[in-house]
């Protein structure tokens, strides 16, 4: 059904999750009907309006949810104003494709260059990895098997990167961690041209320092 999307004060958020659990899937948001569409004018092949003031207050699924027929309430709809919903298994997912680790020896230290490869969804749908992930690198201790920041990460050409001072490969283990910035979604992947042989997973004690450095606030 159409009606008015959210971006102009209609259409909730609790109805496109609905709307979303219908079809199975347990999680739906409302975005631009432009996403869809090549130009503005193509909107107008998506079909006849059907529906207006969609209220899903209350409501435990789309049948539950109360509107009015389209032109029975006087207040037409334009070109533009379409409702879309994008619904999906899970709200994010970050998963690691790839990483590379080059090391270069000055005065005794190892200067290491990181590139970390993310794929990015938001409802099953790429994300703009530059303006909402943060990138860092964290390392593990072998001789104390603990984790510390090592440093920060910036995007270039599609890839996280950065460059820090680390210990030798052979007593320590580099870690890439990509989150989703205002929120402590995050995830955490070995680099595994930087870590001992038989390290194993070591994940766990990344995320405990992770929350040991950042607390449970926003941005971490």
């Amino acid at each position: 059904s159409s009606g008015i999307n959210a971006e102009y004060g209609g259409f909730s958020a609790r109805a496109a999750e609905l709307v979303c659990n219908s079809f199975g899937l347990p999680y739906g948001q409302t975005v631009a009907p432009m996403n869809f569409v090549r130009k503005k004018k193509e909107l107008a092949a998506v079909g006849a309006f059907g529906a207006t003031e969609i209220d899903c207050d209350g409501a435990d699924t789309a049948d539950g949810c109360t509107w009015k027929e389209y032109g029975s309430n006087g207040m037409p709809c334009t070109n533009g104003e379409q409702v879309a919903i994008q619904c999906g298994k899970t709200p994010w997912v970050l998963k690691l494709l790839g990483s590379r680790a080059r090391s270069k020896s000055v005065a005794g230290y190892n200067y290491v260059k990181v590139k970390c490869e993310w794929d990015g969804c938001k409802y099953g749908v790429p994300i703009d990895y530059k303006n909402h992930l943060w990138g860092a690198v964290m390392v593990v201790d072998r001789s104390n098997m603990t984790a510390d920041f090592a440093g920060g990460m910036e995007f270039k050409r599609g890839k996280l990167v950065g460059k820090m001072v680390l210990p030798p490969s052979s007593q320590s283990c580099a870690y890439c961690v990509a989150g989703v910035q205002g929120s402590t979604i995050h995830e955490v992947a070995k680099v595994d041209e930087w870590c001992w042989d038989g390290a194993g997973d070591l994940s766990d004690v990344v995320d405990e320092a992770l929350h040991d450095i950042f607390g449970d606030g926003p941005g971490y």
